[in-house]
């Protein structure tokens, strides 16, 4: 899985992307993630890629937040189409290894879900993320990056 930005060639075909009808209370649509990405220009907005074809997004937020350098994991979602086969993990994976590399480098990463997006919990869960609290009405997730697991402080 490559991580791709979107692009005036790319924008059409992942206008299709769209998660399962059950879901769409999970997670916003991509033409919101694209119009929330353009708003601000601090988010990162990719494309999963599989075999050149778009599979999935993902919205990123970098900001200092007391000190710390905290990248927010927005949005995350995975086509219909392309459910079921480990794409999600996939992602999410891919994510945190390039946020391994941004700089300057990032302390935590945070991610959230309702609730009752129970299998969006156990995937982050199982991937490092500790539940801290509720958060604007979802439960947040944090994982302390690797630089920080080598000695320097924790917050």
């Amino acid at each position: 899985m490559k991580l791709e930005p979107v692009t005036n060639a790319s924008r059409a075909s992942a206008e299709g992307l769209t998660v399962r009808p059950d879901q769409e209370g999970f997670v916003a649509s991509f033409e919101k993630t694209l119009a929330d990405a353009e708003a601000d220009q601090a988010a990162l907005l990719r494309l999963a890629i599989v075999d050149r074809r778009p599979v999935g997004y993902l919205l990123l937020l970098p900001k200092d937040v007391d000190g710390y350098r905290v990248v927010s994991i927005l949005r995350l979602a995975i086509d219909q189409r392309w459910q079921g086969r480990g794409f999600g993990r996939q992602l999410l994976e891919t994510a945190l290894r390039w946020i391994d590399t941004f700089h300057p480098a990032v302390d935590l990463v945070r991610i959230s879900a309702i609730a009752k997006n129970r299998a969006a919990l156990s995937l982050y869960e199982s991937t490092g993320f500790r539940r801290m609290g509720i958060e604007d009405g979802e439960v947040a997730l944090y994982l302390a990056t690797r630089h920080l697991r080598k000695g320097q402080r924790q917050p």
